[in-house]
């Protein structure tokens, strides 16, 4: 017995040692205790959204005026703004403060119309004590935002800048009510915003590279090594950075009107990228439709930022994402966003299924173009083996548990409190609706429903209610087969689909 204890004793005391050295070889550079109560704070708190999605959104169509500077040796924008409505419904004007991580971004001297007032604030958002009116309000600020010197969405790394949500952004109204900003959870894309228009100028290094949300206008050189750079553009979700000495790039125009950017930090990679775009962008343009905009960048971030994201008419990735199992893919999903979440747009936290399953399907059928129709039938199976099995989907290793095991697609961000189950129920479910769909419509039908969805939407607010009108168009009877993948609990849904896919 007391041999026993003793082993016993040996493989507790190895256990714990070996936690401690785990412990402190994997300590994030901000230690563990962030990570810590960021995690209870998702399993503890109230929902990050409440509302149930809109069927008629009712943008105000704000236009932004911002004039900045970058300090690069303190990572720091300083700028000023001014945003006109061209009339207010509500009383009040909010915006969201979209602050980096570990940093507060500050709002000082405001003005309503010309005339200084006092703002409520705290760290979410800043409220404008403006009235209801017909007629056009217009709000003017300065703003300072400090950029992590991290690998981080909004960030100073390497030698990158990049510049996302980096300033005021006017909240959005539905059934007469102000929106309150919701909370991150350290995934997806927690962000609430109308479409607006933009003229932008930055001071920065005359060294840089930018690649942005708009054309440029136009650049000056400054005294000290400086430039400044303009920029414009209309109706888009809101207006993106990327800039750097170090990028190589290339470019082509489409034939369609937009000329595309390929920027890399990796020079070797090069070649892969621009192929990969060009691909994408005919695919998307032939299946789809044409983009609306003149510009459009795919720009690789340096190690260590996030995989991919999204912002207007930039496609971003980290170099780490080609070691993942499927980069290729996740390279033509962020182009894809060009199209659903940018010209036809949709409030991402309410509807996250929407433009995120979506772009992932067409990102699916670039392959299935350019690869063959033999992949695209290998990777739907090998979908559909991880949705029944309750697995999360790419960029997750195969075998990874979802971690919620029956609940439905439609819903809004933050109803899991995972990214595993983020990816399962807004990435993998859909894409196989998609597909059984297309099966039920044929090809010629499928790809006019979605031409439809794009052609009726395209520079607006898109909701469900404009996704089923558009497949209402094509075949009345197949919305049933969209809210069954869209609103049945997994474990149901599963068994009833499965003769589907064998």
């Amino acid at each position: 017995m007391k041999k026993n204890t003793m082993k016993l004793y040996s493989l507790m005391l190895t256990v714990l040692s070996t936690l401690t050295v785990l412990g402190v070889f994997l300590r994030p550079p901000d230690g563990w205790m962030p990570q810590i109560t960021a995690a209870v704070e998702r399993w503890t708190a109230d929902p990050v959204y409440r509302y149930e999605p809109l069927v008629l959104p009712t943008p105000n169509q704000p236009r932004y005026v911002i004039r900045a500077t970058l300090d690069e040796a303190a990572a720091v924008l300083r700028g000023e703004m001014t945003v006109t409505v061209p009339e207010l419904r509500l009383d009040g004007m909010p915006f969201y403060l979209y602050s980096p991580s570990g940093a507060q971004m500050r709002v000082s001297d405001v003005t309503l119309n010309g005339e200084p007032v006092e703002v409520a604030a705290n760290a979410k958002q800043v409220t404008v004590p403006a009235v209801k009116s017909a007629t056009p309000q217009t709000v003017s600020l300065r703003f300072e935002t400090a950029l992590p010197k991290k690998p981080t969405r909004t960030g100073a790394w390497q030698g990158v800048y990049t510049v996302s949500y980096w300033y005021p952004i006017l909240a959005v109204e539905r059934n007469g009510e102000w929106v309150p900003r919701p909370d991150p959870l350290g995934f997806g894309d927690p962000y609430l915003m109308d479409a607006g228009d933009y003229d932008v100028e930055l001071d920065s290094p005359a060294s840089f590279k930018w690649y942005t949300s708009g054309p440029r206008v136009s650049e000056a050189e400054k005294e000290g090594g400086r430039k400044t750079f303009k920029w414009s553009a209309e109706n888009v979700r809101n207006f993106g950075l990327v800039g750097g000495a170090a990028f190589q790039e290339t470019q082509f125009a489409t034939g369609t009107g937009t000329q595309v950017f390929v920027a890399v930090t990796d020079p070797a990679k090069l070649q892969q990228t621009a192929e990969l775009t060009r691909s994408a962008v005919k695919t998307f343009t032939e299946k789809i439709g044409m983009s609306p905009y003149p510009v459009l960048n795919v720009v690789e971030l340096p190690k260590g930022t996030v995989y991919a994201h999204e912002l207007p008419n930039l496609a971003l990735f980290s170099q780490d994402l080609w070691g993942y199992d499927d980069p290729e893919h996740w390279i033509v999903h962020e182009v894809g966003h060009v199209w659903f979440y940018n010209s036809v747009g949709n409030y991402e936290v309410e509807t996250p299924w929407l433009d995120e399953g979506l772009t992932d399907y067409i990102a699916l059928v670039e392959q299935e173009v350019r690869l063959g129709p033999e992949h695209y039938r290998k990777t739907i199976a090998e979908a559909w083996e991880r949705y029944r099995q309750n697995q999360t989907y790419t960029p997750y290793k195969k075998g990874t548990p979802s971690g919620a095991n029956d609940g439905i697609s439609a819903m809004p961000y933050g109803s899991f409190a995972t990214s595993q189950a983020h990816y399962y129920y807004n990435y993998l479910r859909p894409i196989l609706m998609y597909h059984d769909i297309r099966q039920e419509l044929g090809d010629e039908r499928f790809f006019l429903f979605l031409r439809q969805y794009y052609t009726k939407n395209v520079g607006q607010t898109a909701t469900r209610a404009d996704l089923e009108r558009a497949l209402a168009d094509v075949n009345p009877d197949s919305v049933k087969r969209l809210n069954l993948w869209l609103d049945t609990p997994n474990g149901q849904l599963i068994s009833q689909i499965a003769g589907r896919f064998q």
